[in-house]
């Protein structure tokens, strides 16, 4: 938050790029795991490496999906809904700033006691849009080392 710019939140530009690309995202992960995973059912992939890339391609659309719907939640709160927001949030008192971040994805109220009030955003995003990437990374990386140790012991 710069000095001069107390009240300033999230850009608007910013936050509809990000939900139009979460959308898109959410929806080619999630088609592509799901097409993904009928092949592995169906036996065309077989074995723990199809497995482990099925639920890597399901936690990366789970995670960028949460994520999107935290954005969505910014991008339906306008000027006035920020205010009415941090109103509610503050008991009637006014905010002396905003404190607008994209990682972790808040928008928050700060009060005259240096307290920073979470509004707008679910607080349950940032938690389970962690932990979903933090499985598809692993999911991912445990399939990397089952392919390379199933190709080692082929060549052998």
């Amino acid at each position: 938050m710069a000095a001069d710019a107390p009240f300033a939140g999230h850009d608007p530009a910013t936050v509809i790029v990000l939900a139009l690309a979460g959308l898109v995202a959410t929806a080619c992960l999630g088609v592509f795991g799901v097409v993904r995973g009928v092949r592995t059912l169906r036996g065309r992939h077989r074995g723990l490496t199809a497995g482990l890339r099925t639920g890597g391609l399901v936690a990366a659309a789970c995670a960028v999906g949460m994520y999107t719907w935290g954005v969505l939640h910014l991008a339906v709160l306008d000027e006035s809904g920020q205010a009415d927001a941090c109103h509610e949030a503050l008991n009637g008192r006014k905010p002396v700033a905003y404190e607008a971040t994209y990682l972790p994805l808040a928008f928050g109220c700060v009060a005259d006691d240096g307290r920073t009030y979470d509004v707008a955003v679910p607080g349950y995003v940032t938690p389970v849009s962690g932990l979903f990437a933090v499985s598809a990374f692993l999911l991912t990386a445990f399939s990397l080392a089952e392919a390379h140790n199933d190709k080692k012991e082929n060549t052998t």
